[in-house]
């Protein structure tokens, strides 16, 4: 999750992906005119759809870390993420994804800005407590069961 114009997005980093793109949305909200370019794109989307589009929403800000970087993104249909970040804009900052680390290094000043990349969290399995009756009469709920009581 990063903010895009002040917006809490959530973000892929997608080396795939020429150009970068944001879910039609959240383009709603940016409150930036979308600019309608002379070529058309065709998008292959995961699920093998082709979308095809000539809008661009220019100099959106996306803020890294606390840094900020100028991106340029097509407003499309997107499943769960708000922000694909492609090629045009991984090659412009120079960004290097390795993916056995699951980061990605953006140089700036010669310094290396190193965005984290985590996966999104599993709900964590509830326990005895969690639920209201058990918690209220703890006493009574082992806390680890032996097993299935004998067949009778």
């Amino acid at each position: 999750m990063f903010l895009l114009n002040q917006h809490l997005a959530r973000v892929l980093f997608d080396s795939g992906a020429d150009k970068s793109f944001i879910s039609t949305s959240l383009a709603s909200m940016l409150n930036i005119p979308p600019i309608t370019i002379d070529t058309f794109y065709d998008i292959e989307m995961a699920d093998g759809n082709l979308v095809s589009t000539n809008i661009i929403i220019q100099g959106c800000t996306l803020t890294l870390l606390n840094q900020p970087f100028k991106i340029n993104l097509m407003p499309i249909k997107l499943g769960s993420f708000d922000v694909v970040i492609g090629m045009d804009w991984l090659s412009k900052y120079h960004a290097n994804i390795i993916c056995d680390e699951k980061v990605v290094y953006i140089p700036i000043d010669g310094e290396p800005l190193i965005v984290q990349v985590t996966e999104k969290k599993k709900p964590d399995e509830k326990r005895l407590e969690d639920i209201p009756v058990v918690r209220e009469f703890l006493e009574v709920f082992l806390e680890n069961l032996p097993g299935l009581p004998p067949v009778r």
